[in-house]
């Protein structure tokens, strides 16, 4: 007799910004087949990664499920729950299972509030899973003997021990090896969008940061993925894939990691189709860590370079989270040896950590802005539910005060995601928290969308303003005046106005210069800087009456914000016809630091015929050159177009006035 195979589908859906494949249910399903009794017995169905149509859509493509798995992570949780619920109430005999960092390790009230969830998996969850399929081919199941899981009994929640052993080294067969991502990447092609996966070369992480639950999650050991296995998914990857995200907590950790760094530079160069990887680097950077770095970004493998994870530049923050970092010194010194090479660099800062007053962490973000980074993210403070910040002792302790934040635009409003962000601490009020995240979006936008960038940089050399107390002057200057565009940028006016007050997809009214934004990734910081550069006129103007507001400035600026404007490409520029432009000083120099400001006239040609790291071609009146200009092509706003012109040739010129011959470019101090 035919025996008719149970069903089995797994869940990890995308975020928002990207279509990732699903990487922890191939390797559920790779280490599952490895056991002949499931794959005699199971049939597992293709995975559900990407819902664009809403879950109560999703639910028509599963049919008669013996297994419901979901990785169940922050930007997924709300739609996993409600595709279980929904699956249960139209297949109660489905076993639906749960995985992953939103699981508490703590299950009781978990279950109570989801009585549709039948087992919820602690920690790594393949062998775990593989004996749940074995025992739920039994008639009568004993949950109890299994290690690791949360479950309903007769005597209320039961939660049994924690599995102790992880596999080490990772014995789980490459789900890429095994051919089990072929239908997804069918999926993805036949979307137009680009194949972006995740993969791991280890696992595990040895450090125990309060505010992550990494470490924890992993028992802080890390265990290796076979050599072997990861040569043969380099060459696999770069030659399918267009996008890596490395899973690896810090990458470079080991020395073979640069020999995997080196693979996939010689596969790149021989024309693999790998155009991009996002990379976590070793938190302590090492000699191994920098090689990797160098090796892998000289060829634009990462989009926004080299990353230094910062979290806090305050010492007594750091040791509130149990973190530490470079020294300074050391940063400079590996700033400088990327600059030499032409890699941009970045930093990465938390606000609201624990210790962290207002001061200390604008002090800490003047200091990159100092160090002339291409970029600093900031990212508001989250509370994950296994992390040492989340236990009740610690939030007491800190006195922190959270709210639970839409990171998600669902097509129904039980499909909205959400995270819990910390608003105030015992040192940070919420006023003050709200204050600098407005200050430090705006700089995102004007300074390093390079609006104000060179306005800044002057203003900081020359009237000794620094850089965050001039854009905190500036929120509040034009928060007085609504209509102004840096207000409808903070106050999200440009959100609403042009596009129905969605910000992770393109909803209309209006969308500056027509662009179509398709299947790319809707950033509102990119919306934003193409709201300027549709006004630009504008905003210059209300920039330039700011300006004389906050200091007795020379009559100079007016040049320097001649300058600044021409800095930024306009959506008429041809590259063909290039652009001139006449200066009374000599702005281009000074800001190379090869020359001191002096009066003197000059004009500079500009000649840029592309735009980016990757070299975008610039077509005029083109919208979706024009996307590429604004940085919108990544779910990062991408600063590495710096959105300025880069072949630029000065010329002094020499001016005669009646019969008196003489050189303007006599020097003339500026204070």
């Amino acid at each position: 007799m035919e025996v008719v195979l149970k069903r089995v589908y797994l869940a990890n859906i995308s975020g928002a910004y990207q279509i990732v494949l699903p990487y922890s249910s191939g390797l559920l399903h790779a280490y599952c087949l490895s056991d002949d009794t499931i794959s005699n017995r199971y049939s597992f169905q293709d995975y559900i990664f990407h819902v664009p149509n809403g879950i109560e859509e999703e639910i028509k493509r599963i049919s008669n499920p013996s297994v419901l798995g979901l990785s169940l992570l922050s930007w997924n949780l709300r739609r996993s729950l409600k595709l279980a619920k929904l699956v249960k109430e139209k297949y109660p005999d489905c076993l639906v299972v749960v995985g992953g960092p939103e699981v508490p390790d703590v299950s009781s009230e978990f279950l109570k509030l989801h009585p549709y969830i039948d087992l919820a998996v602690h920690k790594e969850g393949e062998e775990t899973f593989r004996q749940i399929l074995i025992e739920n081919l039994k008639v009568h199941k004993n949950w109890d003997q299994l290690s690791g899981i949360s479950f309903r009994s007769d005597a209320g929640i039961v939660s049994t021990p924690r599995r102790h052993g992880f596999l080490s080294p990772i014995s789980t067969p490459s789900p890429y090896l095994l051919g089990l991502f072929d239908e997804a990447v069918k999926f993805v092609d036949f979307l137009n969008l680009p194949r972006v996966n995740v993969w791991e070369t280890n696992r595990g992480c040895p450090y125990s940061c309060t505010f992550c639950d990494w470490g924890s999650a992993t028992n802080q050991r890390i265990r290796m993925v076979p050599e072997e296995r990861v040569h043969l998914e380099i060459e696999h990857l770069s030659s399918t894939y267009d996008e890596i995200h490395l899973a690896d907590a810090n990458f470079g950790i080991h020395k073979r990691d640069l020999d995997f760094a080196s693979q996939m530079a010689k596969k790149m160069k021989s024309g693999g189709r790998l155009k991009s990887a996002h990379i976590n680097y070793v938190k302590n950077l090492n000699d191994t860590a920098i090689e990797i770095a160098e090796t892998l970004e000289l060829l634009k493998l990462s989009r926004a370079g080299f990353t230094f994870a910062f979290n806090s530049l305050n010492k007594e923050s750091l040791k509130q989270i149990k973190r530490y970092n470079i020294p300074r010194e050391k940063f400079i010194s590996l700033k400088k040896r990327f600059d030499s090479k032409n890699i941009p660099t970045n930093a990465e800062l938390i606000l609201g950590l624990p210790g962290e007053t207002p001061k200390s962490f604008l002090e800490g973000f003047e200091f990159c802005m100092e160090s002339g980074l291409t970029d600093i993210r900031t990212y508001q403070l989250n509370v994950y539910p296994n992390s040492e910040l989340a236990n009740e002792r610690t939030r007491a302790t800190h006195q922190l005060t959270t709210d639970w934040i839409k990171i998600f635009n669902g097509l129904q409003p039980d499909e909205d995601e959400y995270i819990e962000t910390v608003t105030s601490t015992d040192l940070i009020s919420s006023e003050q928290m709200r204050k600098i995240k407005k200050t430090v979006e705006l700089i995102d936008i004007i300074h390093f969308g390079r609006w104000t960038y060179y306005l800044a940089r002057y203003l900081k050399k020359c009237a000794g303003i620094p850089f965050t107390e001039f854009y905190m002057k500036m929120l509040e200057y034009f928060l007085e005046k609504p209509e102004s565009i840096v207000a409808k940028i903070v106050t999200g006016t440009f959100i609403n106005e042009y596009n129905s007050g969605a910000w992770n997809a393109y909803k209309g009214p209006h969308s500056p210069f027509g662009i179509n934004w398709g299947h790319n990734f809707f950033r509102k910081s990119t919306f934003f800087w193409l709201c300027i550069a549709e006004k630009r006129d504008q905003f210059f103007t209300e920039i330039q009456q700011f300006v004389y507001t906050i200091s007795n400035l020379d009559s100079c600026v007016d040049d320097l914000l001649k300058f600044q404007k021409d800095m930024i490409i306009e959506f008429e520029y041809d590259p063909q016809l290039g652009k001139s432009s006449t200066y009374d000083f000599n702005w281009h120099q000074w800001f190379k630091g090869n020359a001191e400001l002096k009066r003197v006239q000059n004009v500079l040609k500009f000649k840029d015929t592309t735009v980016g790291r990757f070299e975008k071609k610039i077509s005029p009146q083109c919208p979706e050159s024009f996307f590429y200009v604004a940085g919108g092509y990544d779910f990062h706003f991408e600063k590495m177009n710096s959105f300025e012109f880069r072949n630029i040739e000065a010329n002094h010129i020499t001016t005669v006035r009646d019969d008196h011959s003489f050189s303007i470019a006599e020097p003339i101090s500026v204070t």
